[in-house]
């Protein structure tokens, strides 16, 4: 339930940034369809993580098995080429994301000192 409410706030980001995006004509060059890719790499970003954060809260272990170590640096790797793809593109979704890309580590690293602290 804590994942939940703190991450609505970077999950609310990334919503806009994806009505943002319907509402856009057609990319002609590629500066103009690199704010798609950041949004499906975005939200390929939000889903491990975001369970990764749910896990961490309810079972706290210390020591993460291999398989959620590589989740995670998925989700980073994502993260880190959504802010590059946002600072290169071009359009209205580039916003969206580059708020994203400043609020959902922040929001994460919250989430996860919070889980340690309770």
């Amino acid at each position: 339930m804590i994942v939940a409410f703190g991450m609505a706030v970077p999950f609310c980001s990334l919503l806009f940034a994806w009505l943002s995006q319907f509402n856009r004509e057609r990319p002609r060059t590629l500066r103009e369809s690199l704010p798609r890719f950041a949004l499906w790499l975005a939200s390929l970003s939000l889903l491990p993580a975001s369970v990764s954060l749910v896990r961490v809260q309810v079972i706290a272990p210390r020591t993460p098995s291999p398989v959620w170590i590589a989740l995670n640096w998925t989700a980073v790797l994502c993260w880190m080429s959504v802010l590059l793809l946002a600072l290169l593109g071009k359009g209205k979704p580039r916003v969206s994301l580059l708020v994203w890309s400043i609020i959902f580590p922040v929001f994460a690293a919250m989430l996860f000192v919070s889980a340690y602290t309770y």
